[in-house]
């Protein structure tokens, strides 16, 4: 059985489709909002040294609570492998032959579907990039109103993924960093098509390789409140040689 959530959960709000009036009058622009994030989270030439990110995840679900081991590398390559104890009890990945998955050590390798593939290539971009992408000009990005949540009036950029899903991000006035992110997604999209509203929450934001990153999300079902799923990193390191990276898919099994 598939156990682990590709995709950040998130959600479609009032303004997803963001008509006309829902974009931002105030003075901030796109641009500064995004500048003043990026240095917040360390900078453009600290966003641009990283060429691969390793990480060793918790995982928790109402049903589970699994460790994982994510890789991913500028070159558009990753892999994750989950386990139950010392059990590695799925994996999935994209290498130099495309998207691939594994439901357990010694069972056959498997394609993956194209919209799993997707989430898989948009984790990457995500992980090394973070919204240093969204500063290119045939991004499709835009500020919207801005909205209070919990006594906080967040800035909010709308973006869409290659899926064409809409992806909200709400950032913290204060800090520039991303506290919340929403969508409409499939958490476990090899599992089941059904796509649930859902909001990320960003914590604990630590430096990792000059990088400062949220080391613990807990994302929630909108429409029931219900936490759905919890991640986090437990350590993590980064511009490792390849032999150390390991992003091959499993050989011989």
């Amino acid at each position: 059985m598939k156990i682990f959530s590709r995709a950040s959960a998130l959600l479609l709000c009032a303004c997803f489709f963001i008509p006309a009036y829902c974009l931002s009058t105030d003075e901030e622009s796109l641009e500064s909002v995004l500048r003043n994030h990026i240095e917040a989270m360390g900078g453009v030439n600290s966003l641009m040294r990283l060429r691969n990110l390793k990480l060793r995840l918790k995982i928790k679900e109402p049903e589970f609570e699994v460790e994982g081991l994510y890789r991913a590398s500028r070159i558009g390559q990753m892999r994750i492998d989950i386990f139950a104890g010392e059990d590695r009890v799925f994996s999935e990945g994209i290498d130099a032959s495309g998207g691939w998955q594994q439901n357990g050590a010694g069972s056959p390798i498997l394609e993956i579907s194209s919209e799993g593939l997707l989430a898989l290539q948009e984790g990457i971009q995500r992980n090394l990039r973070g919204l240093l992408t969204l500063t290119n000009e045939n991004n499709d990005a835009r500020l919207l109103e801005r909205q209070t949540l919990e006594g906080i009036d967040y800035f909010v950029i709308s973006t869409s993924g290659s899926d064409g899903t809409v992806r909200q991000l709400f950032i913290h006035p204060e800090t520039s960093l991303v506290d919340r992110s929403r969508e409409s997604k499939a958490l476990h999209p090899d599992v089941s098509a059904v796509e649930i509203d859902t909001e990320e929450r960003h914590m604990l934001f630590k430096p990792l390789c000059g990088v400062l990153r949220s080391y613990k999300s807990e994302s929630f079902d909108l429409q029931t409140q219900q936490q759905i799923q919890s991640t986090e990193i437990l350590e993590g390191s980064c511009n490792l040689d390849n032999a150390e990276l390991d992003l091959a898919r499993p050989s011989g099994e």
